[in-house]
C-alpha cells in the first residue's frame, strides 16, 4: 500500500505535465517489449512454483532458461525497430527497450524464490525502495525532461533497484550447479502444457495498445496511455492487494465445494470494495486538481468516464482467471483468456475506427463483460448443490 501510495502521486504528477505524444511513445514501447517477452515463457514459473521444495538445480536452471530466452527476445525487439517499417518511431527511444527486458529477466527467478520463502517484509522493503526511486525519476521527469526517453528511465530504474535489492536477498540463482536431464525433463512438462496458454495471455494483455497503434492517431493513443495510467491505480489498490492470499486459498480450498464457492464470493466482494474506494478516491484528486488548477490537464476527461465500468468489471474477470489458475484448471484458464483476446480483437477492430480510445475501452468492457458470463456457464459447479471433484477438476487427473 505504500508503494502504490508513492505510484499514485507519480502517476498523477506524470500525466498532469507530460503530453500526450511522449505518451503514444511511452505505451507504444511497453507494448513491444511485452509482446517480445512472450518468447520469454515457457510456463517455466508455474513449474518453479509447483516444487513442493526448492533446489539448487531447478532455480538455477530456471535462472540460466529465464536469462536465454531475454536474450532472445532482446534480439527480436531489436530486429523489429531496426529491420522493419512498423515501428521507426521508437528507434531514439530503442536503447531502454532491451534494457528493460534484460533487467526483468535477471531478477525474476530471485523474485519468486523470494516469494517461496516467505521473504515478504524484505520484499516490502525492496519495493518501497523501487517505487521511492521511480518516483524520484518521474518528478525530475515531469519538470525536467517531459519525454517518452524520460518515462522509460523511470520504469528502469524501478527495474534496476527491484533487480539489485532481489539479487542480493536470493542470489543463490547465481551459483553454479551441475543440471541433470530430470530437471530439464521436469520443466519440459509444463513447457508443452502451459506456453500455449501464457503466451495468449501476454497478447491479451497487449494487444489493445496495437489495436490502437494501427487503427488510430498517436493522439487517441496518448489520451489511451494515460487514462490506462490512472486506470492501473485502481487495479493495483484493489485486486493486487489480495490476489497473492485469494490463490493461496483457492488452493488450499479447492477439495472442498462449499469453502471454494465462500471463498470466491468473498474475495470478489473484497476486490470489488477497493475498486470502488480507489475510484472514488481518483475521482476526489481529480476533481481537486480541476479546482485547484483549472489550467492543468488532467486525466479525468471524457475518456476517463469510458474506463470507469471496464474498472469495475475487471476484478469480476481477474477472479474467475485466478480461481481456474489455483485450482489446476488450465483448459478453463485457456478457454477464458483466449475468448476474451478473440471477442476484443472483433470489437476493437469494428469501434476504434470510429470511436478510437473510446471505443477501445467499449470493446475492452464488452469483451469482459462476455468473457466473464461465459465463466459463469462454464463455471456451473459454483452455484450447484452438487460437486463431484472429477467433474470440477477433470485436469488434475492428469497434471
Amino acid at each position: 500500500m505504500v508503494s502504490q501510495a508513492i505510484r499514485v502521486f507519480g502517476i498523477f504528477l506524470s500525466t498532469s505535465r507530460i503530453g500526450v505524444k511522449p505518451f503514444a511513445t511511452f505505451a507504444s514501447a511497453l507494448m513491444l517489449v511485452g509482446f517480445c517477452n512472450m518468447l520469454r515463457d515457457l510456463g517455466q514459473d508455474p513449474a518453479l512454483l509447483s516444487l513442493p521444495k526448492l533446489n539448487p538445480r531447478y532455480v538455477r536452471f530456471h535462472f540460466l532458461i529465464t536469462s536465454a530466452l531475454g536474450i532472445l527476445a532482446c534480439g527480436v525487439v531489436s530486429a523489429l525497430v531496426w529491420c522493419s517499417p512498423w515501428f521507426t518511431d521508437l528507434r531514439p527511444v530503442f536503447i531502454f527497450m532491451p534494457a528493460l527486458i534484460l533487467t526483468e529477466a535477471s531478477y525474476h527467478t530471485s523474485q519468486i524464490v523470494a516469494q517461496r520463502r516467505f521473504a515478504f517484509r524484505a520484499i516490502a522493503l525492496i519495493e518501497v525502495c523501487a517505487a521511492i526511486s521511480w518516483l524520484l525519476m518521474i518528478v525530475l521527469v515531469s519538470f525536467y525532461h517531459r519525454t517518452a526517453a524520460g518515462l522509460l528511465l523511470a520504469n528502469l530504474t524501478d527495474f534496476l533497484v527491484r533487480g539489485t535489492g532481489l539479487l542480493l536477498l536470493e542470489h543463490a540463482c547465481l551459483r553454479p550447479v551441475t543440471i541433470p536431464r530430470k530437471v530439464i525433463r521436469y520443466f519440459g512438462r509444463y513447457a508443452r502444457i502451459l506456453t500455449v496458454q501464457s503466451w495468449i495471455e501476454h497478447a491479451g494483455e497487449h494487444i489493445d495498445v496495437a489495436l490502437l497503434r494501427l487503427l488510430s492517431v498517436p493522439s487517441e493513443l496518448g489520451d489511451y496511455a494515460r487514462v490506462k495510467q490512472v486506470s492501473g491505480i485502481v487495479f493495483s489498490l484493489s485486486v493486487r492487494l489480495v490476489d497473492q492470499v485469494a490463490a493461496a486459498t483457492y488452493s488450499a480450498e479447492q477439495s472442498s465445494h462449499g469453502l471454494l464457492r465462500r471463498s470466491v464470493g468473498r474475495f470478489l466482494k473484497l476486490a470489488l470494495f477497493g475498486t470502488l474506494a480507489a475510484l472514488a478516491g481518483v475521482c476526489l484528486i481529480e476533481l481537486t486538481a480541476r479546482r485547484d488548477a483549472p489550467g492543468v490537464d488532467t486525466s479525468l476527461t471524457g475518456l476517463w468516464w469510458w474506463a470507469l465500468p471496464f474498472c469495475l468489471i475487471r476484478p469480476v474477470l481477474w477472479n474467475f482467471n485466478l480461481s481456474f489458475k489455483a485450482t489446476s484448471r488450465p483448459r478453463l484458464l485457456l478457454l477464458s483468456v483466449l475468448a476474451n483476446t478473440l471477442l476484443l480483437l472483433v470489437l476493437a477492430l469494428i469501434f476504434i475506427p470510429g470511436l478510437g480510445a473510446r471505443g477501445l475501452f467499449l470493446a475492452l468492457i464488452v469483451s469482459s463483460v462476455s468473457t466473464v458470463a461465459l465463466q459463469w456457464l462454464w463455471s456451473a459447479e459454483f452455484r450447484g448443490p452438487q460437486f463431484s471433484m472429477r467433474a470440477v477438476f477433470p485436469e488434475q487427473e492428469g497434471m
